[in-house]
């Protein structure tokens, strides 16, 4: 019981510290935009607009709430 219980605390722990790493974007655009144009990125999925572009730390997610295509007009950073 004690090790199902550490094992769960530590995993949860794991968790959390391995979130923290990275920001999470989501791309909200309702029509083809860019990469690099802040207001095509929210902090929450379906969101407002206005968070920072992506970095190399980010995860980023594209799903059916941000509808126009994404144009990489830059190097995308690569995670080192």
């Amino acid at each position: 019981m004690k090790k199902t219980i550490l094992f769960g605390l530590t995993a949860f722990l794991l968790t959390f510290s391995l979130q923290s790493l990275f920001a999470q974007r989501f791309w909200v655009a309702a029509t083809p935009s860019n990469w690099n144009n802040t207001a095509n990125w929210s902090l929450t999925s379906g969101g407002a607009g206005g968070a920072s572009v992506p970095g190399a730390s980010d995860l980023v997610t594209f799903n059916a709430l941000g509808l126009g295509n994404c144009t990489l007009d830059v190097a995308l950073p690569l995670p080192g």
